[in-house]
């Protein structure tokens, strides 16, 4: 029907009788696959609801791969969100440090404030380089990442409990 002839919202609807079980059994790897292909059409509704339903984790029978490439396509296409996703899943699936901060950063660079806040951790943990760490931390709080904001302030109160603890020893 419309929905093998490309038409994307066609696609979107078939894909969520799948995702419901509505009149066929209930099959999230068919689900996905229809998501997929009304999303690469670009089909908004179909982005979101693989966003919101696929996001960090794998369904049975869809491969790791099958997620990874899909976010991928999604973020070369410019959605944020799934620039976000597709970092993720690289550093947590494929470990792979290098394309998940090329990922990150192409996010940040798209204002999503949960890639400014795991680029904040990365600076933070593994660089040891609170100058990046407190950018990406106020740039995540300045768009109401409460995460960052929390981490903000207990930097500034360790810079300033430190600064106070040398100044006493100094005085003494």
């Amino acid at each position: 029907g419309a929905a093998q002839w490309e038409n994307h919202r066609a696609q979107c609807c078939l894909a969520e009788v799948y995702y419901r079980g509505y009149v066929v059994d209930k099959d999230l790897t068919s689900a996905f696959d229809w998501h997929v292909m009304a999303a690469n059409g670009g089909d908004e509704l179909a982005i979101k609801a693989l966003l919101n339903r696929f996001s960090h984790t794998f369904i049975t029978g869809v491969s790791r791969d099958a997620c990874l490439n899909c976010f991928k396509l999604l973020a070369e296409k410019g959605v944020a969100e799934a620039q976000y996703e597709a970092g993720y899943l690289y550093e947590h699936y494929s470990a792979d440090k290098s394309n998940a901060l090329y990922w990150y950063q192409v996010a940040c660079d798209n204002g999503n404030k949960d890639a400014m806040f795991t680029m904040a951790e990365y600076y933070l943990e593994e660089q040891k380089d609170r100058r990046n760490a407190v950018r990406w931390f106020s740039k995540a709080a300045a768009l109401g990442h409460i995460k960052a904001r929390v981490h903000l302030t207990k930097l500034f109160y360790d810079y300033y409990h430190d600064v106070d603890k040398a100044y006493d020893n100094a005085v003494l």
